[in-house]
C-alpha cells in the first residue's frame, strides 16, 4: 500500500522488541519517513520497574538497525524520574542512545495517573520527588545541546531541522485528526476524542459505531486564550501577541 498524495512528515511509533527489517521494509515502501522508537531506559532495573518487555541489548540492536539501514528519520523516546534512577544511570541511558545519531530525543518525566496500570500497582505518588527529577532533566539538557540537540519544546530536542512537524502544527494550534483508541483531533475550536479503553474502542469498531465518547469547543475569547497560551508555552518561542489576537481578536 502506498499513499496517493505526498505528505511533510508520516511517523510510526515502535518498540524496539517489534522493530525488525521486515516492518521497516513495509513502512518504507508505504511512504513511512519517520519512527519514533520507545526506548525508554538502557538500565535493565528501569526497565523491569516500568514493566516494559525488552532489554537494553534490543534497543541497542533497533538502533543500530535504524542507523544502519533506515533512510528517513528517526526519533527515541525516555523516560526519567524512575525511582531508583540516579544521575549516571540517566547519563549512561543518554550516552548509549547518543552512540546512534538520532536527530530527535523526547524526555518524559514518570507520572502517575489516577487508573493507570503503574498507579494501581506502584501507588499513586510512587515516582521520584520533584526537585530530584528537575536535577535529572537539567543533566540531560547540558548533555543534548552539547551535542546539537536544542530543547524546542518542554519534553523534546532536535538538530536543527528534525523537529517533528506534527508536534509542532498540535502546539501552534493547528488542525489535525487523531485515528485510534484514545485519540484526540482538533478542527478549529473543535476538539474531540475517542474513547481509550481498547476493548471499548475495538468493540465499537467492529459494530460499526463511532469511537468518539467526548468533545469539547472554546465558544468564547477566554477559552481561546487559555488553550493558545497552554499550548504556546510549551514552546521555547512562547506565546507573541500576533498569535493572541488572532484566537481571541484581542
Amino acid at each position: 500500500i502506498r499513499h496517493a498524495a505526498p505528505i511533510p512528515e508520516w511517523t510510526v511509533e515502535c518498540n524496539p522488541s517489534s522493530l525488525d527489517e521486515e516492518r521497516l521494509k513495509v513502512m518504507a515502501h508505504a511512504g513511512v519517513d519517520r519512527i519514533s522508537i520507545g526506548v525508554q531506559s538502557m538500565d535493565v532495573e528501569e526497565l523491569a520497574w516500568l514493566e516494559r518487555d525488552h532489554a537494553p541489548g534490543r534497543a541497542v540492536a533497533a538502533m543500530r538497525r535504524l542507523s544502519e539501514t533506515w533512510k528517513g528519520r528517526w526519533s527515541a523516546d525516555l523516560i526519567y524520574g524512575v525511582p531508583g534512577q540516579t544521575e549516571d544511570s540517566w547519563r549512561h541511558s543518554l550516552e548509549e542512545i547518543l552512540k546512534w545519531n538520532p536527530g530527535h530525543l523526547s524526555l518524559y518525566e514518570l507520572t502517575f495517573e489516577e487508573g493507570s496500570r503503574l498507579t494501581q500497582k506502584r501507588g499513586f505518588g510512587a515516582g521520584m520527588r520533584g526537585e530530584d527529577a528537575s536535577k535529572l532533566r537539567s543533566l540531560a539538557e547540558d548533555i543534548l545541546m552539547a551535542r546539537g540537540l536544542e530543547r524546542y519544546e518542554i519534553s523534546n530536542y532536535a538538530r536543527p531541522g528534525e523537529e517533528c512537524l506534527h508536534n509542532e502544527v498540535t502546539w501552534k494550534g493547528g488542525d489535525f485528526l487523531g485515528v485510534g483508541c484514545g485519540a484526540h483531533s482538533r478542527l478549529g475550536d473543535l476538539r474531540f476524542w475517542n474513547t481509550g479503553l481498547p476493548d471499548e474502542y475495538m468493540k465499537r469498531m467492529n459494530g460499526g459505531v463511532d469511537p468518539e465518547v467526548g468533545r469539547d469547543t472554546d465558544t468564547d475569547a477566554r477559552g481561546r486564550l487559555g488553550t493558545e497560551l497552554l499550548l504556546g508555552l510549551r514552546c521555547r518561542g512562547g506565546v507573541g501577541a500576533p498569535r493572541l489576537k488572532a484566537a481571541t481578536g484581542r
